[in-house]
């Protein structure tokens, strides 16, 4: 039984790290895409 959630515990504690990772993966996407538009957005403005 000790063993059983002794596993339990890691296998939450990993989710809880892949769930971190992923929120910062997709934190770094959005502001990758934030970043994009606002050098597309100066490019336009630098052309008119």
């Amino acid at each position: 039984m000790k063993r059983n959630g002794e596993r339990h515990k890691n296998a939450s504690h990993l989710k809880n790290a892949v769930n971190r990772y992923m929120v910062g993966a997709n934190w770094l996407i959005e502001r990758r895409k934030k970043i994009d538009l606002q050098i597309q957005g100066g490019k336009k403005e630098d052309r008119n």
